[in-house]
């Protein structure tokens, strides 16, 4: 008997769903990770934090279902290295690339300039380049959260070991997390 082209294609989305799903609740469980366990992750409930809460933890930044929409595993909290301070939370791809994926971080007062872009979620944005940064594979961008509060955004690849990542890729995917980041932090009361 002959299965029907539209069942065989049927048959072969669900395959490919149930994929998926496995794969996303492998990695949100840490099986993935070969590093410790991070941090979990903010929860999606109602409980909202202040705008400094919300600094001192960055990794609440990404709600574990963006996180699975950037592909990449719970963020590890880490200190400034560039004498800039305050805590970062750094995201790694899936699958785990040595120097490849996503920082964020919460700056007070004056900032960097920078090339404007896009507005996200309405907060003025600008692209900056760091010096310590190779332009041709990472990007960053600030979102004027307040005044005198800054979100910066980075996704970049440090270690240049990606192939086909250029500076436009690695502008939209930190874009991408800036739109996910800036919408959970919108909703935090000022």
């Amino acid at each position: 008997m002959r299965v029907p082209l539209r069942s065989r294609w049927a048959i072969g989305f669900a395959v490919v769903g149930v994929v998926v799903l496995v794969a996303c609740g492998v990695a949100s469980s840490g099986a993935l990770s070969g590093g410790p366990q991070s941090q979990p992750s903010r929860s999606t409930g109602n409980k909202l934090v202040s705008i400094s809460d919300a600094a001192a933890n960055p990794c609440a930044y990404l709600t574990t279902a963006e996180q699975h929409q950037l592909l990449v595993y719970p963020g590890q909290q880490t200190r400034g290295a560039d004498g800039a301070g305050g805590p970062s939370c750094e995201w790694r791809t899936i699958p785990a690339t040595e120097g490849v994926g996503y920082l964020a971080r919460m700056l007070h007062g004056p900032v960097p300039a920078g090339r404007p872009a896009a507005s996200i979620y309405n907060m003025p944005t600008v692209e900056y380049t760091p010096a310590d940064l190779d332009p041709r594979t990472n990007c960053v961008y600030l979102l004027t959260v307040t005044p005198n509060d800054t979100l910066w955004v980075q996704y970049g690849n440090t270690s240049g070991s990606l192939p086909g990542l250029n500076h436009q890729v690695a502008c939209r995917k930190a874009q991408a997390a800036a739109a996910d980041m800036a919408n959970t932090i919108r909703r935090v009361p000022m």
